[in-house]
């Protein structure tokens, strides 16, 4: 008798613990997120582009400047000043910063499944 008590307080305990893990995940992974993308930033990368595995090419705003930096393995470098008239010509594409990882692998899957479809 006593040992089924003691099994009973040991399940609850272990219930209280996953629901308040539960709980802070949620809540301080909702607070991050919002710390993270929703904060006035001074630089910001306009565009992106893989030159390699190891090596690639940034178009970056930097307080009303656009910056050409280049990537690689052993240095960055700066390789021109762009005219932030520039900007107006890109279009940015945002995307949304999936809030789980189930979500942003049933959307890659997704997009990938349609692209094999349209292209046979």
């Amino acid at each position: 008798m006593e040992f089924l008590g003691l099994f009973i307080r040991t399940m609850f305990s272990l219930a209280l613990v996953l629901a308040l893990a539960y709980v802070s995940i949620k809540l301080g992974s909702q607070r991050l997120y919002q710390l993270q993308f929703n904060q006035e930033r001074l630089m910001k990368v306009v565009e992106r582009m893989a030159l390699g595995p190891k090596a690639g090419l940034y178009i970056i705003e930097i307080n009303g400047e656009v910056l050409l930096i280049g990537v690689n393995e052993n240095q960055i470098s700066c390789m021109k000043e762009l005219s932030p008239e520039l900007l107006e010509g890109i279009k940015v594409k945002e995307q949304p910063v999936p809030r789980d990882l189930v979500a942003a692998l049933k959307a890659r899957l997704d997009r990938r499944v349609f692209d094999q479809q349209k292209e046979g």
